[in-house]
């Protein structure tokens, strides 16, 4: 005989569930084989159906705990609502012809919070500790530093206000100041070192002139424990991800209620969205909100997706939410923009949900059947198709819990259980009257995993993989953490998978997925050497070298940044921000545009540029010739290489800063490659002296790389900067393999570029973060003596510039290193 279990999902109403194939209230691990899926598909969350004759005692008002669960899993924000109709109060904004001097940095004012122990509002005094260009940082009782209020306010600036303004919606600007204000304190909520807490809130009641009202776009951000439990431990960026949710409270709730005039979206799906945006900045599933649906005592018991439980075990609101929310982006298959597009639907939330359901999945889909659908997938799981995440790691290995209590059940609308039954399984004559039963079965489903693949070998040049796998599985291959492509096996299990070219000693898995989801065993395979020969790229001048360059780097870039080739100062700073870009560094002439620099930018299909330096080192006519040719072009250049240098870290956020000498280019490009794989800023020094520019830059941070010896950056200057570390040498070359050995890259390969002269190491430097290779400096006609100590550790070697920038000679005795190995 088969077991069976049922799942009984009602939507905004209670039901009951029989008795006699039910066994205990705690929820167990779900059974393979059928299940009947049991759905109330009303949407009225007023009323209760039985799903007929089939007690639990009452359902569980509190959280679950557990021990395998994070802190971060019992997080919540506090849901705040107002009505403004029944509010009848007018939007705070500026008065005609009434002028408000923006704050400053340093000023103090008071806002009114809510402690949410008494319900009660209260003033708390706070400075404003950052100003941005979107974002101002108000920070209550030192909470936070002014280093670290700025960090925060980059990271909304540069990272979170874009992510959300493009895939959900704009914010209102009731004050008209284009900012949005964050408050952070310790948002009083009870939290005794466990337990739930308040991570942040938004309430719409700030943008309306009415008491206790702050009259401003503004959200609330936790502290403690939020960012840690003590001040000295407090780690900013814990809040990110919850500045990312508050924000999307605030951008949904002009869209709704104050662009189209509607009603604000249901809490359920308005959270939905909110833990869509943590995700979509995480970049990552929100594991911990997986965690909790799989531990919770109260979801195999019947809690409610649609009514959130305000007084009872929340955390399983946010759970199920956050699941519908991934499940209803991946069903669509329109990725994140499926978000704005239902913010933007002037119907209601869930009438527009409907409509967005019948527009890309079935055209007579009701969102009542669209549920059970979801409660379907979350049963069975499967790899493609209605009833799974289609294979999307983090979200297709969710395991549903079952209920074994006795009946008859009440559950309320939005609910679910899973029931173990018997075959046959005939649905009850009792049922209500929305209540529909589906059977899915689990026992049909392919449980084999695909066989190991069999995978040719791969050298240093293959741009592809290729080798056996089960007939028409999905094969992958990866280095590390990252995907290089995936591909089908063909109906004879040939695949071919096209990689970027790895250097060689890189480890590739290759895995093999077939439809219903089951993945092969791991198989790894080393990239070995193409050939025992060094590589050159290069052209006839330095423009040139650096097209070729981003030739072998890049197939498209969306952006581009481009340094004067005539001399170094703007440009050394540069490799960090163009590795975050994903752009390759080009040059051009100061008074216009090199003519194989535009083509290139040209075949690129580049939307944008990024000029380093000011209109003396790249000219308006270059930045005029760029415009008319349909590109955005932004311009970071202070008035001279250290303010340049200090506004592209702005750019970097990092508790880390690199500093060189400014008034030469060897350390600095040395230490390229490594501070643009870490997303580690570059700052500009004097010997002797430290500009302004770059003892601001450094407010913050908690340690500092200096590169270069005592000559380069002295003792008494390097004394000023937080928590510093010498990498340095008698000579340049000494310098740059004191960086080598010490702030380590791969050992697959490396770049040789010369030591006199900086166009080819500057261009070069993100290909090698990209290939997470050092730059090793060389001479035009040999190899110094601290760069040969350094030759042995790697597999092949790849130079920068012409056989006038690194002769043949030296070439010849990288070619020795290889063919002795």
């Amino acid at each position: 005989m088969k077991f069976t279990s049922i799942l009984i999902t009602l939507l905004f109403v209670y039901v009951l569930v029989p008795d006699s194939q039910v066994q205990s209230a705690a929820g167990s691990s779900s059974e393979s084989g059928k299940a009947a899926i049991i759905s109330n598909e009303s949407l009225n969350s007023s009323k209760t159906q039985s799903t007929g004759t089939f007690s639990i005692s009452e359902l569980n008002k509190k959280m679950t705990t557990h021990e395998s669960l994070p802190l971060e899993a019992y997080r919540v924000d506090k849901r705040l609502m107002f009505d403004p109709k029944s509010a009848d109060a007018p939007l705070s904004g500026i008065k005609k012809n009434q002028n408000i001097l923006p704050y400053k940095v340093g000023d103090k004012k008071k806002f009114w919070v809510i402690n949410d122990t008494n319900n009660e509002d209260y003033q708390i005094e706070a400075v404003l500790k950052y100003s941005g260009q979107r974002g101002e940082i108000w920070v209550h009782n030192n909470e936070i530093t002014s280093g670290q209020a700025k960090e925060m306010g980059k990271e909304f600036d540069q990272n979170i206000y874009p992510l959300i303004t493009k895939n959900f919606a704009r914010e209102s600007d009731v004050d008209q100041n284009s900012r949005v204000s964050i408050l952070v304190f310790d948002i009083q909520d009870g939290f005794n070192g466990s337990g739930g807490y308040i991570g942040g809130y938004f309430y719409a009641r700030d943008l309306y002139n009415m008491p206790y009202s702050n009259r401003s776009e503004i959200f609330y951000i936790d502290t403690y424990p939020s960012m840690g439990f003590t001040k000295s431990s407090y780690d900013v960026s814990n809040a990110y991800s919850t500045i990312a949710h508050e924000f999307q409270h605030m951008v949904n709730f002009n869209q709704n209620v104050l662009v189209e005039k509607g009603e604000e979206m249901e809490v359920w799906l308005d959270e939905a969205l909110a833990m869509a945006a943590e995700h979509m900045y995480l970049k990552e599933p929100l594991s911990d909100r997986v965690s909790y649906y799989e531990r919770s005592a109260s979801i195999p018991r019947g809690h409610s997706l649609l009514n959130w439980d305000y007084e009872g075990d929340v955390l399983s609101n946010y759970s199920l939410s956050y699941l519908f929310g991934q499940y209803f982006r991946i069903q669509t298959q329109q990725g994140d923009s499926i978000y704005k597009e239902l913010i933007a639907n002037k119907k209601s939330g869930t009438k527009a949900l409907e409509e967005i359901i019948q527009k890309y999945i079935s055209s007579n889909k009701s969102l009542g059947e669209f549920l059970t659908d979801f409660r379907q997938a979350l049963y069975l799981n499967e790899s493609g198709g209605l009833y799974g995440f289609r294979g999307e790691d983090g979200l297709s290995a969710v395991k549903s819990r079952s209920y074994t209590g006795s009946s008859p059940h009440s559950l309320r609308g939005g609910g679910a259980i899973q029931i173990p039954v018997t075959d046959p399984f005939t649905q009850p004559a009792d049922k209500g009257s929305s209540i529909a039963y589906r059977v899915a079965s689990k026992s049909d489903q392919d449980t084999t995993a695909p066989a190991q693949p069999v995978v040719h070998a791969v050298n240093s040049e293959a741009e592809a993989v290729t080798g056996y796998a089960e007939a028409l599985s999905t094969v992958t291959v990866k280095v590390g953490k990252t995907v290089l492509g995936t591909g089908k096996a063909a109906s004879n299990g040939a695949f071919t998978v096209s990689i970027v070219n790895q250097a060689p000693g890189a480890v590739l898995s290759v895995i093999a997925a077939d439809n219903a989801g089951n993945r092969s065993k791991e198989k790894k395979i080393t990239v070995s050497n193409a050939d025992t020969e060094a590589k050159r790229i290069a052209g006839k001048d330095r423009y040139e070298t650096a097209v070729s360059i981003s030739k072998n780097g890049w197939k498209k870039a969306e952006t581009v940044v481009l340094a004067t080739g005539a001399d170094f100062p703007d440009a050394l700073a540069g490799g960090p921000l163009a590795y975050k870009e994903n752009a390759p560094i080009l040059l051009t002439r100061a008074s216009s545009l090199h003519a194989l620099t535009e083509k290139e930018i040209e075949r690129l299909e580049a939307k944008k540029v990024i000029i380093l330096g000011s209109k003396g080192a790249v000219s308006q006519a270059v930045e005029n010739r760029l415009k008319s040719k349909g590109l955005t072009v932004e311009r970071i250049g202070g008035l001279n290489r250290f303010e340049t240098a200090a506004q592209i870290a702005e750019r970097l956020p990092s508790e880390e800063a690199i500093v060189a000498q400014g008034l030469n280019f060897p350390d600095a490009l040395a230490v390229s490659p490594y501070a643009a794989k870490n997303g580690m800023p570059i700052l500009l020094t004097r010997a002797d002296r430290v500009p302004a520019e770059t003892l601001e830059a450094l407010t913050g941070k908690k340690k500092t790389i200096v590169v270069g010896s005592t000559g380069a950056v002295s003792d008494p200057v390097m004394k000023k900067f937080p928590a510093p570390v010498r990498y340095g040498g008698a000579t340049r070359y000494e310098t740059a393999k004191a960086i080598t050995t010490n702030l380590l890259m791969g050992k697959e390969q490396a770049y040789a570029a010369t030591g006199t002269n900086f166009p080819d190491a500057l261009a070069g430097s993100v290909l090698a973060a990209n290939r997470n290779a050092p730059i090793l400096l060389v001479r035009e006609k040999s190899i110094p003596a601290p760069t040969k100590d350094l030759l042995k550790s790697y597999s092949a070697f790849t130079i920068f510039g012409s056989q006038g920038a690194v002769s043949e000679d030296v070439k010849e005795e990288l070619d020795k290193v290889l063919k002795n190995k």
